[in-house]
C-alpha cells in the first residue's frame, strides 16, 4: 500500500527480523534506502543489523554508519551508533572518540557516558572507566543506574581485582 514509503519498510523489517528472517529483513531495508536515500533511520537499523545480527559482518555495516554521518552530523545517537561500529571492529580509540562527540551532543544522555566507560575499562583506563560509568550514574533514569552500577563494579574485575568486585557488587 505505501512502495514510496521507507517507514513501511522499516516496518516490514523490524516484523521480518522478530520471525527470524534477517536476510529478509536487510532486503527490505535496502529497498526503503532506495525509495529514500535520505531517510536517516534506515542507515541505523540496516548497521545495527550486521553489527548484532547474526549473520553478523561489522564490516559491511561501515558504509551504513557513514552515511549515517553524513546525514545526521548534529545528532548524539549518530555517534553512539559509530562508536558501536568501532567497537565492533575493535577500534576503541575511535569508539572513545564517537561515544564522547555523542556525550558532547546531547550532555543529558547518560548512554554516551556509559558507552565510553566499557571503552575505558577494555583500554584498561580503568579511573576513566569509573569516572564515565559514575557519570552516567548521575544522569540514568529509572533503571539504568541499576545496571550502570553494575557495569562499575566490573571494572575491577577487568583490572585483575574480582574480590573489590564483588564487595562493590
Amino acid at each position: 500500500l505505501e512502495p514510496k514509503n521507507p517507514r513501511a519498510y522499516l516496518a516490514l523489517a523490524s516484523a521480518q527480523q522478530q520471525m527470524g528472517r534477517e536476510a529478509e529483513a536487510r532486503r527490505s531495508m535496502e529497498r526503503a534506502i532506495s525509495v529514500a536515500p535520505g531517510f536517516s533511520p534506515t542507515y541505523r537499523q540496516l548497521a545495527f543489523s550486521y553489527m548484532t545480527v547474526q549473520p553478523t559482518d561489522a564490516t559491511k555495516a561501515g558504509p551504513y554508519v557513514d552515511k549515517l554521518v553524513a546525514l545526521e552530523p548534529t545528532e548524539a545517537q549518530t555517534f553512539i551508533t559509530q562508536g558501536s561500529y568501532f567497537r565492533a571492529m575493535n577500534q576503541l580509540p575511535r569508539a572513545r572518540i564517537a561515544y564522547s562527540r555523542a556525550a558532547e551532543l546531547d550532555p543529558t544522555m547518560a548512554l554516551p557516558l556509559q558507552q565510553r566507560g566499557h571503552v575505558a575499562s577494555f583500554m584498561g583506563d580503568y579511573a576513566a572507566a569509573r569516572a564515565d560509568y559514575d557519570a552516567a550514574i548521575k544522569l540514568a533514569k529509572q533503571n539504568e543506574q541499576a545496571s550502570f552500577r553494575v557495569f562499575r563494579a566490573l571494572v575491577a574485575v577487568h583490572a585483575g581485582n574480582p574480590k573489590q568486585s564483588i564487595a562493590e557488587l
